[in-house]
């Protein structure tokens, strides 16, 4: 009687391959640690990103980069290279023109002191998170533009995971 070979390891390994490639090359998963994207991104949700970012970053796209301190941020895009950003009586300005914002609550204000100016430089993007008055972003930090190569994924969907904890 002869012996057959069992090769089911093979199915195995390459399914375990193709998954290290998979989330380590197209995709990036994500948790949601804190409250400063909602209500696009509620805390604790689990987001899925793709890591492969064909079409030029613009503004409105929500976007995964890592700052100089090793923490990994989503913000929403405000301004691409070449934009002058203004922060003005609680609204954004877009090179002169107000920035119409469906994403935020309509009281919402963007507060950043007195008038603010930014012109954001090639390659770079400015950042600001969807609540406004509970994120830290572009208009605090010291450096407040996103790097193009400090960019590691753009936002696909989310998984709410927020609603299986118990609501106050």
């Amino acid at each position: 009687m002869k012996k057959e070979k069992n090769t089911d390891w093979i199915y195995y390994v390459f399914v375990l391959l193709s998954t290290v490639i998979v989330f380590s090359y197209v995709l990036h998963v994500g948790y949601i640690s804190s409250g400063s994207m909602e209500p696009a991104l509620m805390t604790h949700d689990v987001v899925l990103n793709s890591r492969i970012i064909i079409s030029p970053i613009k503004c409105g796209d929500i976007i995964s980069f890592k700052r100089e301190d090793g923490d990994i941020y989503a913000k929403r895009v405000i301004g691409v290279a070449g934009d002058e950003v203004m922060i003005i009586g609680g609204h954004v300005y877009i090179n002169g023109e107000k920035l119409e914002e469906a994403y935020i609550a309509r009281d919402v204000k963007t507060h950043a002191g007195e008038t603010v100016i930014f012109d954001v430089p090639e390659n770079s993007f400015f950042v600001l998170g969807d609540n406004r008055e509970n994120s830290y972003d572009s208009r605090f930090w010291e450096e407040p533009y996103v790097k193009r190569e400090d960019v590691i994924s753009r936002y696909l969907f989310s998984i709410p995971i927020h609603l299986l904890y118990k609501q106050e």
